[in-house]
């Protein structure tokens, strides 16, 4: 396989976990890899860690660039680092995730031999970090897709389990549907901004494997809303992210993003009622 895959990494003080998604991706039996990973102004050694590995991870065909910015979310990271891939295809994980043994490989060459493929997902493997002892517990989690309408399925949350690590394009679609115009800045839901331009009207293959190992943190930002209030502030952002990433369809006609505008706030109203309903009834228990 002579494609290059560029990987984008945001990093946010990950100094315990960063240094092992680097290695499971030096160890990916693809000759050609370029990892951009983007420092988001991390208080911690993340910076120092990712320069050492540097060292090891650059040789023929690959490199280890490091972006450094200051605090902005991974939604300035992403755009920063997708001006600066040159691969045929394009890969994203979380900096606290690790590939699972040729998953690259078996992403590309499912690209390769599928011209009418967008894209490619695959499965993933879910490790749930106990904060008292930091030991892990590994469960295997089934996303064989029902259909094949990744964009649907995505904005409206069916047949749907997670976004990160499990998706791999065409940079030429990347370069079209998204181009310099960049995604929405936000702190997250990056993975919204992606995958529904590239998925819409596009075809998305499935691979029968587990791609990433996906760790769960008590203290991560995608877990960190604990209140009725913060999830319901948290579903208003969610709304305003999806509201944006449609805006930026550029293949969609103004009919059709009215109509999936309208589907978006009906949803967010839905889950908010659902919310307030059940902390109705948390008080009365």
């Amino acid at each position: 396989m002579d494609k290059k895959i560029s990987i984008i990494i945001s990093a946010w003080n990950v100094e315990k976990y960063i240094g092992k998604a680097i290695d499971a991706i030096k160890k990916q039996p693809v000759d050609k890899i370029e990892l951009i990973i983007v420092n988001d102004g991390s208080t911690d050694k993340t910076e120092d860690v990712i320069i050492d590995a540097k060292k090891h991870f650059d040789k023929e065909g690959r490199t280890l660039t490091l972006i450094n910015q200051t605090n902005q979310g991974v939604g300035a990271a992403f755009n920063r680092a997708i001006k600066r891939c040159t691969g045929d295809y394009l890969y994203w994980q979380d900096a606290d995730d690790w590939l699972e043994e040729g998953a690259l490989k078996d992403m590309a060459e499912y690209l390769d031999q599928h011209s009418d493929a967008t894209m490619v997902r695959g499965d993933r493997f879910t490790v749930y970090e106990n904060g008292s002892t930091n030991k892990h517990k590994e469960l295997v989690v089934s996303q064989k897709p029902k259909n094949n309408n990744v964009f649907k399925n995505y904005i409206f949350e069916k047949d749907v389990i997670c976004f990160t690590g499990i998706f791999m394009v065409r940079m030429e679609e990347v370069h079209r549907r998204i181009g310099d115009r960049g995604i929405f800045i936000s702190s997250f839901g990056q993975n919204w901004q992606l995958i529904l331009p590239l998925s819409y009207k596009n075809k998305c293959g499935y691979i029968d494997r587990p791609i990433i190992n996906y760790l769960v943190r008590q203290d991560s930002h995608s877990h960190s809303a604990k209140t009725i209030k913060e999830q319901i502030a948290r579903t208003r952002a969610h709304e305003k992210i999806l509201t944006e990433t449609i805006k930026r369809i550029g293949n969609m006609s103004a009919m059709s993003k009215t109509f999936y505008k309208i589907a978006i706030k009906m949803k967010y109203i839905e889950k908010r009622q659902r919310l307030r309903v059940k902390n109705i009834v948390r008080r009365i228990k």
